[in-house]
């Protein structure tokens, strides 16, 4: 089955919202967002003031290139939801901004690496930035959070992850661990389809 085949009236309309300020985040209004399955909030860094310069691959390779992350190599032309194999890699962060910045980033089989999982959960100046801007709602281990009492952190749930992806690169449609809300925040600089 291909995108094409698939009959749009099984498929779930995502509500988006819009921000101008952070007054525009009101208990009310965060209650409506809460009781979607999904949704978007458009222009929300810019109404807070969220610091990008942080979460840029610049910042990365001078604080943490040694990082090892997780590479998972895919094929970005598959347009099904079949599953796909995929071979995962660890390498230096360092090393996998490298290869996203060169040109011709496709293997000799047409494949792309993802860079998944990169754990900045002790990476003070972006958790410093998260806990500043997003509220208590949707903030992982805040006292709205009934995760803040797991005894070990969760990647990705209890402790934030970054995914680096390059122009191809995609993250199948899935449920959070425990079917717990998760957030994604897009840092550009270029869109991405959700």
């Amino acid at each position: 089955m291909t995108i094409e085949d698939l009959d749009p009236n099984y498929l779930i309309p995502v509500k988006s919202f819009n921000m101008n300020s952070p007054e525009d985040l009101t208990p009310e209004l965060l209650k409506e967002m809460l009781a979607q399955d999904v949704f978007v909030i458009k222009n929300f860094e810019n109404a807070v003031n969220f610091n990008k310069a942080i979460f840029k691959p610049e910042h990365f390779i001078r604080e943490h290139p040694k990082d090892i992350i997780d590479i998972i190599t895919q094929d970005p032309e598959v347009v099904t939801f079949a599953r796909t194999k995929n071979k995962k890699e660890h390498i230096s962060l360092s090393e996998y901004l490298k290869y996203r910045d060169k040109e011709g980033i496709k293997d000799e089989n047409g494949h792309i690496k993802f860079g998944v999982n990169v754990d900045i959960g002790d990476w003070e100046p972006q958790i410093d930035e998260l806990v500043a801007k997003l509220p208590d709602e949707l903030l992982f281990c805040s006292v709205k959070d009934s995760l803040q009492y797991v005894r070990k952190h969760i990647l990705g749930m209890t402790k934030p992850q970054l995914y680096i992806k390059v122009k191809g690169s995609w993250t199948g449609g899935h449920e959070e661990n425990l079917r717990y809300r998760a957030v994604n925040l897009n840092h550009g600089p270029e869109s991405s389809q959700w």
